[in-house]
C-alpha cells in the first residue's frame, strides 16, 4: 500500500489550510485550489459565511479597527453581515427611535402637554362656554379688597391671599394660599365653606367652622382672618344653568 504524505498547515494570510506536500505555495491565495477533498485525499475545513459561526474576535470597543484579541460575538441565526447577536439600545426621546412613541394627549395631539387645564363640570352648560358664575362673596369693612366682589364657580374654589380662585390681597392674617374653600355642588343646587390650610380661625355667622364643611346660605357673614365677605347666591332652587329659572 502507497504511504501517503501530507503535511497540513494554516495559511498566515488568509487562514485557510492546505497541504505542503501537494502545494508549494498558498493554492487560495494564489486562486489555484480546487475542491475540498480532491488533493492528497484531504478535505478542508468548511469556512463559515460571514455573520455566521459560533464565535469570532472580540474587539476592544476602545481600539481601532482590526485591533484586540477578540470581536463580536456573531449571532448564528443572523443574516450574513449582521454586527452580532445584539442591536443597539435604542434612546425613545429621540426621532424615530425605539418601541415608545410620544404620548398622545387624550384629544388625539402629540404636543407637549402631559395634562389640559382642569375645567368646572356643569351638566347645563355646553362643552367651550366656560363655566359660568354661581354666586358671589363681597367684601365688606375696611382693608385693601373692601367692595370688591368674587365670583364663585362649579365645584371647589379656593381663597387665599396670593394663590387661589379667590385672591384676598392686604390681610396677612389669610394664608398664601388654600386658607379656605367655597364649594358649589350643582347636582344639590349647594353651597359649603370649609376651613383647609389657614392658621386663623374661619367663621360664619360669628360661629367658627371646625372640622366638617358648613353649608352657606344667602347672606351670610363669612369671616377669614380680619376680612368680613357676605355671601350671595345666584345658582340653587331658584336657578340652574342645567334647568333655567324655576317659576320664572
Amino acid at each position: 500500500m502507497a504511504e501517503i504524505n501530507q503535511k497540513i498547515v494554516r495559511c498566515e494570510r488568509c487562514n485557510q489550510f492546505y497541504d505542503v506536500f501537494s502545494f508549494t505555495s498558498c493554492p487560495y491565495c494564489s486562486g489555484t485550489a480546487q475542491q475540498s477533498g480532491s488533493f492528497a485525499g484531504y478535505a478542508a475545513a468548511p469556512q463559515p459565511q460571514q455573520g455566521y459561526g459560533s464565535f469570532s474576535h472580540t474587539v476592544d470597543p476602545a481600539a481601532g479597527a482590526g485591533h484586540g484579541n477578540f470581536s463580536a460575538t456573531i449571532d448564528p441565526y443572523s443574516a450574513p453581515g449582521q454586527a452580532g447577536s445584539f442591536t443597539p439600545t435604542l434612546d425613545p426621546s429621540m426621532p424615530s427611535a425605539g418601541g415608545f412613541s410620544p404620548t398622545i394627549a387624550p384629544d388625539g395631539s402629540s404636543s407637549g402637554r402631559v395634562m389640559s387645564e382642569t375645567i368646572y363640570v356643569d351638566e347645563g352648560v355646553a362643552k367651550g362656554n366656560g363655566s359660568p358664575v354661581v354666586g358671589w362673596v363681597v367684601v365688606i369693612g375696611e382693608g385693601d379688597c373692601a367692595g370688591k366682589d368674587f365670583r364663585i364657580h362649579t365645584g371647589y374654589n379656593s381663597i387665599g391671599r396670593k394663590k387661589g380662585d379667590i385672591v384676598i390681597t392686604g390681610d396677612n392674617s389669610i394664608s398664601g394660599e388654600k386658607d379656605s374653600t367655597i364649594v358649589y355642588d350643582a347636582d344639590n343646587r349647594s353651597f359649603y365653606i370649609s376651613h383647609d390650610s389657614g392658621k386663623n380661625v374661619l367663621s360664619v355667622n360669628h360661629k367658627p367652622v371646625i372640622g366638617e364643611a358648613v353649608e352657606l346660605h344667602p347672606y351670610d357673614l363669612i369671616k377669614i382672618g380680619k376680612t368680613e365677605l357676605v355671601f350671595i347666591p345666584f345658582c340653587g332652587k331658584r336657578f340652574s344653568w342645567k334647568e333655567g329659572l324655576v317659576n320664572g
